[in-house]
């Protein structure tokens, strides 16, 4: 640059992601969350389907059952938490299945607000959660397409 010149230059700095962390929560713990971060949970011991949740007795919108790789939890993401749409008691149900068998579990905690550390809470890297979460997007979005497409085939 020579004197008396500016130079416009606008310069791009993609903001880092929020932290993620894998999480075990036990019946009658309390995760203790903060705002922006994302929270992969373990609720149940046994590996079940069909997790459904609600959140002070009301269904919201939240992601169970994922399909993450290892070692990504799935049983439930909480993405980017804030304080009024997912802190509160968790009442979760899952089917476990032995066999011809299937049985329906429940596990009950509580997500609040909090700067305090969890039990059972490990740092996850930026990077492996940032393609994990695109994955899902792209998966959603295809399931989406195809279901679209087969309802107007069916319309035909």
């Amino acid at each position: 640059m020579r004197d008396g010149e500016k130079m416009n230059r606008i310069e791009y700095v993609e903001a880092p992601s929020s932290p993620s962390w894998n999480v075990v929560v036990e019946e009658g713990e309390t995760l203790n969350a903060q705002p922006e971060n994302n929270y992969f949970l373990k609720i149940f011991e046994d590996n079940v389907t069909d997790i459904s949740c609600l959140v002070n007795e009301v269904e919201i919108n939240i992601q169970t059952s994922n399909s993450f790789n290892p070692p990504l939890f799935n049983d439930v993401l909480i993405k980017s938490f804030n304080l009024s749409d997912h802190s509160g008691l968790y009442v979760c149900n899952g089917t476990l299945k032995i066999g011809n068998e299937s049985m329906i579990e429940t596990v009950s905690f509580t997500v609040s607000q909090s700067w305090n550390d969890n039990r059972n809470a490990e740092l996850l890297d930026e990077k492996m959660v940032d393609e994990a979460l695109k994955s899902a997007v792209a998966v959603l979005f295809s399931f989406f397409s195809l279901s679209l497409l087969l309802s107007i085939f069916w319309t035909l």
